[in-house]
């Protein structure tokens, strides 16, 4: 099996989705943006509403420092936007937003941004790192989710803080160090802010690995970091990466363009009928979603999910949540929402976690079987914000692999793939065909995998060597 458990650290993903405030009766908006310091010279003014009722908004003012403009509404997002013709000064500005409704009532909201001192006119095209999407898109098909896109400002947010870990040796969602010149805001919304990226739903994800589209699996195959990649809501993204000779930082922004009017989905992952899924999950996420638990073991089975994804949500109260084999249950560990309000009867093996909202998590303590089918079974309720609960009841079913490598023919036949379980193991020399032979990149490979590789240059020899288990090869032999 795949052992990176010393070669990469996972950081938990934050997200963000602001409280709305009720302005009338049945007007419900978010905060308005930008706030806050801003890297562009000219930033577009946004007001998001959550819901209008059946008014009609019928004229948008928009005053820039007593500057009178004329914003523009857009009903199908249900957002209001400005974007000045004229670059802005450096420094604080203060904006107003004044709606006008058609029974002759309005809302105001006025707020401040800065620009900062290292202000960028024009933000620079970014090349988008193609294989991260590529990989994503390949997880959101077969879950049967809308492929997601690279956003360039979102690609800026990312690059940036990529950079800032490096140079502050310091791998969280965080900036703490704001005299360095690579620093764009304290926490995720707040970077993307700055590149004035206008949606306040955001998602972050962080590897320290030197393979994108590695850490891309590493994400889908952990619990927490697993959740944005699946979420509808996320179809915009940024990624960033930079390198020194002995350190890696990947930097994955999600980000939602539309993030109201979207319709309620119940996703489980793996999904029904999926094939050769891993026997094993090694415990490489921080946190660690097994802290709650006595667990001491490096390893466990392949962990499940399901999500509910919608709006006013509150949370999920959880019934029923097993993984069955041959009518027998798998013993697992079982992590479920905490819900306002609700209590949680815990045990040794079922405990609520602060970092699920909407989703469980269902982690077999020991590996699952080779080449056999599961059955999984969720029960509960969707807790609404306005206190609905709705029962739900979803059984499915996936089979697992038999551990060994899987040889995938593209409609090139001369490139391969090459998968682990379902994983697929990604190199930088890219496996070829040569005269019928297949070439693999012995080192990468094998060092992809825990395995340590030594070189012996005086009869061009290669040492294999892992655990107790050592294998000598030459060259042409």
């Amino acid at each position: 099996m795949i052992n990176k458990k010393s070669l990469i650290t996972l950081v938990i993903l934050l997200i963000i989705i602001p409280s709305f405030v009720i302005a009338k009766s049945d007007i419900w908006y978010y905060q308005p943006s930008p706030q806050g310091l801003i890297g562009v010279s000219k930033p577009t003014i946004t007001w998001v509403f959550e819901s209008i009722g059946n008014n009609e908004i019928t004229d948008v003012d928009i005053i820039i420092d007593e500057d009178l403009h004329d914003g523009f509404y857009n009903e199908r997002t249900k957002s209001i936007s400005f974007t000045p013709l004229q670059p802005l000064e450096i420094g604080e500005h203060e904006a107003t937003i004044i709606v006008y409704f058609n029974n002759k009532t309005k809302i105001k909201k006025t707020f401040t941004f800065t620009i900062d001192d290292n202000v960028i006119d024009k933000l620079e095209e970014i090349k988008s790192i193609e294989e991260v999407k590529k990989v994503i898109n390949k997880y959101r098909k077969i879950i049967g989710l809308k492929d997601v896109k690279f956003n360039n400002k979102l690609n800026m947010a990312a690059l940036y803080h990529s950079k800032y870990i490096l140079e502050n040796n310091e791998v969280s969602h965080y900036e703490y160090n704001k005299e360095s010149m690579l620093y764009t805001g304290e926490q995720p919304w707040d970077r993307t802010n700055y590149f004035n990226y206008t949606s306040p739903v955001i998602a972050e994800n962080i590897h320290t690995i030197k393979s994108h589209q590695q850490a891309v699996v590493d994400w889908m195959n952990s619990v927490y970091h697993r959740l944005p990649l699946i979420n509808p809501v996320l179809t915009e993204i940024g990624y960033g990466y930079s390198s020194d000779e002995e350190k890696y930082a990947n930097v994955l922004e999600l980000g939602a363009p539309t993030f109201n009017g979207h319709d309620e989905q119940i996703i489980m992952y793996p999904v029904d009928g999926q094939k050769h899924i891993p026997l094993t999950w090694r415990n490489n996420e921080k946190p660690n979603p097994l802290r709650y638990f006595n667990n001491t073991k490096d390893s466990t089975g392949y962990p499940v999910t399901l999500s509910v994804f919608g709006e006013g949500i509150k949370g999920l109260k959880i019934h029923t949540a097993k993984i069955i084999q041959d009518e027998n249950k798998v013993k697992s560990f079982i992590l479920v929402p905490k819900v306002e309000d609700y209590e949680v009867i815990e045990s040794i093996y079922f405990k609520a976690d602060e970092n699920l909202n909407s989703s469980i998590a269902i982690i077999p303590v020991d590996k699952l079987k080779a080449n056999t089918e599961y059955t999984v079974v969720v029960k509960g309720k969707i807790i609404y914000t306005d206190d609905r609960e709705e029962e739900f009841n979803k059984e499915w079913s996936f089979i697992t692999g038999n551990g060994n490598f899987i040889f995938d023919y593209k409609k090139n036949k001369e490139q391969l793939n090459i998968y682990l379980d379902k994983e697929e193991i990604f190199l930088t020399q890219k496996p070829y065909i040569e005269d019928g032979t297949t070439m693999i990149p012995i080192r990468e490979f094998c060092e992809s995998m825990g395995i340590n590789v030594k070189w012996r240059p005086m009869d061009k020899g290669i040492i294999l060597r892992s655990n107790d288990l050592i294998v000598e090869m030459n060259v042409d032999s």
